[in-house]
């Protein structure tokens, strides 16, 4: 009987130092917040397929808080669903958003470490005067900032985002 509990102790104590490695291991997580205003620098494309509109345009953004610099953000494609002009004159039914935001080399600081960066923005807004809220993720990152990851949300109204998220710095 005494084997048999020792062994068990001994499998458990096993399976437990398993679960608990990734912990130990585990990058910093970092909480993360601020906003974002942007501007719209270019607009490149503009197609009308049926009650449908896709817009390839290019913008700017002043990213304040923990992740903070100047990005551009292209390419950034908007498609107006329910709308067959544009700019939309009879409404719409919703939009979806997605842009690539780029860092250059030493224009990103978050945490104090400072680099370049690439995220990606998914989002939607369900109809006219609704805010905007999507995903982000960062896709790759450069100098101190290399092996970061992250996502998290944001919201958009007038010009402004707003995210919240989680980062994972390299150990």
């Amino acid at each position: 009987m005494n084997k048999k509990l020792s062994a068990l102790l001994v499998c458990i104590s096993a399976i437990l130092s398993m679960m608990l490695m990734p912990t130990v291991f585990a990058n910093k997580s970092t909480p993360v917040s601020g906003i974002a205003p942007y501007t719209l620098i270019e607009r490149e494309d503009v197609q009308i397929r049926g009650n449908t509109v896709h817009i390839l345009m290019k913008e700017e953004s002043q990213w304040i808080g923990d992740i903070a610099g100047d990005a551009i953000d292209y390419p950034c494609r908007l498609v107006i669903h329910g709308s067959e002009d544009f700019p939309p004159t009879s409404g719409f039914d919703f939009r979806w958003y997605t842009s690539i935001i780029t860092f250059e080399e030493g224009e990103c600081t978050i945490a104090g470490e400072t680099g370049g960066l690439m995220m990606r923005l998914v989002g939607k807004d369900s109809g006219p005067g609704t805010p905007w809220t999507g995903k982000w993720v960062i896709l790759t990152a450069t100098g101190d900032l290399e092996g970061i990851s992250g996502r998290g949300t944001w919201t958009a109204t007038g010009g402004v985002i707003s995210y919240t998220g989680w980062v994972h710095l390299p150990s």
